[in-house]
């Protein structure tokens, strides 16, 4: 499920186990989701971070904005995808 060489990016210490982003059953990197309030006149925002540890296979991009999407109705937010480029 999880490469070796991958441990310590999801286990950082302290007891901390980062969120993991799962592609065919396998960890394929790590997630973070960034939030912000609705002010007078503005929806509530966040922000959801894919940090991939290799490229991403083809048709991945389709669900993940599917996730993303899933949150923002979750939180009652708009979510926008942003993906760190390995």
């Amino acid at each position: 499920m999880l490469d070796a060489e991958y441990a310590r990016r999801i286990q950082t210490g302290g007891g901390f186990v980062q969120p993991v982003l799962l592609i065919g059953g396998r960890v394929a990197g790590t997630w973070r989701l960034t939030r912000r309030t609705a002010r007078a006149g503005q929806a509530a925002r966040a922000t959801l971070t894919v940090e991939p540890f290799t490229a991403l296979p083809a048709g991945s991009a389709d669900g993940l904005a599917a996730e993303a999407a899933d949150i923002g109705r979750f939180l009652g937010a708009d979510v926008t995808l942003e993906k760190v480029e390995t």
